[in-house]
């Protein structure tokens, strides 16, 4: 899909961790938020972009970066 290859095609630099830590504070519901990050406006405002970009990544149906499959 598109959004699988916004998300998961090739490293993330800072500026599109930035984007799509943006979109995920912006967009996803915040129960959905809550399941990465305590605070996911505090995160996106310190630039603390981990929690916000798996979110994004999980809602788009994408393993997150260094996720191992358990088959």
């Amino acid at each position: 899909t598109a959004g699988a290859r916004l998300l998961g095609g090739g490293p993330l630099d800072d500026e599109r961790r930035r984007l799509i830590a943006q979109r995920a504070a912006f967009g996803l519901p915040y129960g959905a938020l809550l399941r990465h990050t305590p605070d996911p406006l505090g995160d996106l405002q310190a630039g603390r972009y981990e929690g916000l970009v798996a979110a994004e990544l999980e809602h788009a149906g994408l393993a997150p970066r260094g996720a191992t499959s358990s088959a």
